[in-house]
């Protein structure tokens, strides 16, 4: 997601939210990690490849199931 409030502009991962707003997570250029909520009005969902961030802990065999062979072991 891209969020955009105030002086916070970043992409980062909604970590939770209420109709009104939204946890946002991410980690800036030194390596801090941030969480913060803001109103859900300035976060925009966007593709996961157009994030300038990637949660180094996702699953991405859930995102890209394609990338492994279908011979490979699971890990």
């Amino acid at each position: 997601m891209r969020c955009r409030f105030e002086a916070l502009a970043a992409d980062g991962k909604a970590v939770a939210w209420t109709r009104t707003e939204v946890l946002v997570h991410w980690i800036d250029d030194d390596g801090q990690a941030h969480n913060r909520w803001v109103p859900a009005a300035a976060v925009v969902r966007i593709a996961r490849d157009d994030s300038a961030w990637r949660d180094p802990y996702d699953d991405f065999d859930f995102y890209y199931p394609s990338l492994h062979a279908s011979g490979a072991p699971a890990r």
